[in-house]
């Protein structure tokens, strides 16, 4: 039995590695005929479908199936997701239409960066005072064009829970009178998929390609938020955290059409009604401490 264990362990690993060797150079030769066509086509809908193509195959040989729930059918909105790894970005390019804003530095990454920037992503300085002002301002211009913004309001990657959200995208949102949906990514085994902390980027590609599990991950798009429901830029950040602890915590809620008044199980009549319950009956937030919502009844 042993002995059966140990040589059918020896061939899941060959078969594993013959597998990197396939698929790698597939992928970094796709990656290089995709940017080449993206710079030398003109028509935007042809580039968006070759876009699509190259994610789609993309996650095909890393074995993801992905399920949605929900749509996204509306221009000029800002859309917020929880940020596990860089797989979110291939189904957010595959799923959405919009553009990134991302840190400058990722620009220079090879291929990563020069794919970014033909995909329309948005580069920013985030080191010193005006971040944020640079933020405000390209996203403004973006918004202004009726263009979408897909943002990571935790600046980083991370697995559960949620990082305390950072502030510019609900700024963004109040100063813009600009609609937020919140996008709820839920990975299977997100031990193995979550891209966090000090990871190499190359080791976990290759154990992407060289897996043979299937991977499978639901998106739930929730309902869009109006910054005209909210006092301030912070309330919305705080409630928006909030909304989206539950949804990855309780995948119950993760369906089509999920309401808030399922989510937070109340029965405001409106949105605005049922931020006001949230913020002054139900829950004292304390903005300085993300990780801890204080239930007063």
């Amino acid at each position: 039995m042993s002995i059966n264990y140990y040589h059918g362990h020896k061939m899941l690993k060959f078969f594993s590695l013959l597998r990197i060797i396939i698929t790698t150079p597939i992928v970094f030769v796709a990656i290089v005929f995709v940017l080449c066509l993206v710079v030398l086509i003109p028509n935007f809908k042809f580039r968006r479908f070759i876009e699509i193509s190259y994610f789609k195959f993309s996650l095909w040989l890393m074995n993801f199936r992905y399920k949605i729930n929900g749509k996204i059918q509306d221009n000029r909105i800002i859309i917020a997701a929880n940020h596990a790894s860089y797989i979110d970005i291939l189904l957010c390019h595959v799923l959405f239409s919009g553009s990134f804003i991302a840190k400058k530095e990722l620009k220079k990454w090879p291929l990563w960066g020069w794919g970014a920037a033909l995909l329309r992503t948005i580069f920013i300085e985030r080191i010193g005072i005006s971040a944020l002002d640079s933020f405000l301002k390209v996203g403004k211009e973006a918004l202004d064009k009726k263009m979408n913004i897909i943002l990571f309001p935790e600046g980083t990657t991370s697995n559960k829970p949620l990082k305390s959200f950072r502030i510019g995208a609900f700024r963004l949102s109040t100063n813009c009178n600009a609609k937020i949906i919140p996008v709820i990514f839920n990975y299977q085994n997100i031990e193995e998929i979550a891209w966090i902390n000090s990871m190499r980027f190359i080791p976990h590609l290759l154990r992407m390609l060289g897996g043979f599990k299937m991977r499978r991950v639901t998106l739930t798009v929730l309902e869009k938020l109006d910054p005209a429901n909210f006092e301030n830029d912070k309330q919305m950040r705080d409630f928006t955290r909030k909304l989206m602890q539950r949804v990855i915590d309780d995948e119950s809620l993760q369906k089509e059409n999920v309401t808030l008044n399922e989510i937070f199980d109340t029965k405001a009549k409106s949105q605005k009604e049922l931020v006001e319950t949230f913020i002054n009956k139900k829950y004292r937030i304390q903005p300085d401490n993300f990780f801890h919502t204080y239930f007063l009844e």
